[in-house]
């Protein structure tokens, strides 16, 4: 026999007023139990956890409601329950990385982006570096001719040792700057190349030309 849907629902909120969250949770199963996709049960459920001081489940609820929006390719409504994700937990790597996804999905760069960079900087500081590094690799090559995000990348391999790698993507960036005819950034970036890639010949040259066309003969 069917549930009273609209009884359960407005029980539910009534419940909710009165604080019974244990009871309310429980008449919101009843819902789910008989239709698994309610989803905007299913969103009241993960805010009343939430509120019971239970993010775990919290999470877990919201992520099982964002990954099925995902499949169905609604990823604006995915986004939004990232987003409540990120209420409970503002530092859940996942979240934001499923965040930058979405976005990249919809041909949001950069919004994509921020939330990539949010992701490697949390690597960053629980020592996940590689995975870190995996994030600033993904970065570069959904913008392969941004300026800003080629230095981040061989900025990080600079700082990891990675030496070889980090002068191949300061040359890249050095690359974009010339193209774009960004005389400043350019020698901002061959400076940086310079320091892991000191005996780069054809790099000291340009770098010297550069200080000379500038009037500053002592760098040069």
């Amino acid at each position: 026999m069917a549930t009273n849907r609209a009884k359960i629902s407005a029980n539910v909120s009534k419940l909710l007023s009165q604080g019974k969250y244990d009871k309310a949770i429980s008449e919101m199963q009843k819902l789910i139990d008989e239709e698994p996709t309610d989803f905007r049960t299913l969103l009241r459920m993960a805010e009343t956890f939430s509120k019971m001081g239970r993010p775990v489940d919290a999470i877990q609820t919201y992520e099982n409601v964002a990954n099925q929006y995902t499949a169905d390719g609604f990823h604006m409504k995915a986004i939004a329950v990232y987003k409540q994700m990120l209420r409970v937990d503002n530092n859940m790597t996942d979240a934001h990385k499923a965040l930058a996804e979405q976005y990249q999905a919809l041909g949001m760069q950069k919004d994509s982006l921020r939330h990539y960079e949010i992701v490697a900087t949390l690597f960053e500081r629980g020592g996940r570096l590689q995975e870190a590094l995996g994030i600033f690799r993904r970065m570069a090559e959904q913008q392969p001719d941004d300026l800003n995000t080629r230095v981040r990348l061989a900025d990080y391999l600079a700082k990891q040792r990675m030496t070889d790698d980090a002068a191949r993507e300061y040359q890249a960036a050095l690359e974009i700057a010339s193209r774009a005819d960004l005389a400043d950034d350019y020698i901002a970036v061959a400076e940086k190349q310079i320091m892991v890639d000191s005996n780069n010949v054809e790099l000291n040259r340009n770098l010297a030309r550069r200080y000379l066309s500038r009037g500053d003969p002592q760098k040069a």
